[in-house]
């Protein structure tokens, strides 16, 4: 299953604009067009998805362009430095590094420690109040 698939299956019908409608025609058993322009891509929509729903861990972002296959979006972390994230059907990197992650939060807790530690105490705190 492809990162596209994944998101038509579970966040498509919860996070399209209302102005575009589905995102996505599906054109026979794994093939698919965009219906939309560059600039609200899949790629696009999905990261600025995943680093709104990390703000608790990250001081900043922007994103930086999109095209049909891919998005860029500069993250400053709670440390202070800056990277480049980069995601395309095959995952999420760190623009000019090594390695793929599945999803924004795996990138995340390998390159930056202080999020590791925020996301554990988000989680503890949610916890707690299910008590």
């Amino acid at each position: 299953m492809t990162l596209a698939d994944l998101y038509n299956l579970c966040c498509a019908p919860f996070h399209a604009p209302k102005k575009l409608g589905s995102l996505f025609d599906w054109k026979g058993e794994r093939t698919m067009t965009v219906s939309s322009s560059p600039s609200t891509s899949f790629c696009h929509t999905e990261l600025y998805r995943a680093l709104k729903e990390q703000a608790f861990g990250i001081k900043s972002f922007s994103m930086l362009s999109s095209s049909l296959e891919q998005a860029t979006a500069s993250v400053v972390l709670l440390e202070g430095s800056k990277i480049v994230v980069e995601l395309t059907t095959g995952g999420y990197s760190i623009q000019n590094a090594g390695g793929r992650y599945e999803t924004l939060d795996d990138l995340l807790q390998t390159c930056s420690p202080l999020y590791a530690k925020k996301r554990q105490e988000a989680l503890i705190a949610k916890l707690s109040r299910l008590s």
